[in-house]
């Protein structure tokens, strides 16, 4: 139907640099690929299971990745530092010369797995937050770094570019970073975050924790 018919592109894009043999133990899920054409590449280590997906208006606004596993974790910080990013988002359930840095890394917690949460006026007020210094990428990630990670991406995409096509951005973003927006359920969720609930202040201190780091290179 109509969530399903936007979702159809990421079949048609090529997926080899995940697909190698090499590259395999740096994959969470063997079922979620990495499209070539939008990966981000590490300068040191290559490969990493992350995409570059564009707003309408500024190239590689956001960074969609999987959470990092054990042995990509170094990789990860890598990307994290050679791609710009000030601010790390992670979405979650509960269940010598150096160049210091200021990352602020925000976890908002309360989104299970495979679901959405049971209000969007908490999670409004955080994306109303990340974006008060935001400056592009922002880094976003769950587990996979498809379902959670997409649909809480959206709605912050269309609060910063005013543009409330929905579908046409699930669609576009899903030819950027596969399978993005898993669930029909996430897909109900997004319009239920559309623009017009931004600005409704709440007390979001339960949901999430922004946490400041100091890196060095």
């Amino acid at each position: 139907m109509m969530f399903q018919n936007s979702l159809l592109c990421t079949s048609r894009i090529k997926q080899i640099v995940f697909s190698s043999r090499s590259n395999a133990p740096k994959n969470r899920y063997v079922d979620v690929p990495c499209l070539d054409q939008s990966a981000v590449l590490l300068p040191q280590n290559g490969y990493i299971h992350a995409n570059f997906v564009h707003s309408y208006s500024r190239k590689n606004a956001y960074i969609l990745t999987q959470g990092p596993l054990d042995s990509t974790v170094a990789d990860f910080w890598q990307m994290v530092w050679f791609s710009g990013a000030s601010v790390v988002v992670i979405i979650d359930g509960v269940d010598g010369q150096c160049s210091p840095r200021q990352i602020d890394h925000f976890l908002f917690l309360g989104w299970p797995d495979y679901d959405v949460p049971s209000s969007a006026v908490g999670f409004l007020t955080f994306l109303d937050v990340i974006n008060h210094d935001f400056i592009p990428p922002l880094i976003v990630h769950c587990s996979a770094g498809i379902g959670r990670t997409g649909a809480s991406s959206l709605p912050l995409y269309q609060y910063i570019e005013r543009v409330v096509d929905i579908r046409g951005i699930v669609s576009r973003m899903r030819c950027q970073r596969a399978c993005t927006v898993q669930t029909s359920k996430q897909y109900a969720f997004i319009h239920q975050a559309d623009a017009p609930h931004f600005g409704r202040k709440t007390d979001f201190s339960d949901f999430f924790y922004p946490v400041l780091l100091g890196m060095q290179k």
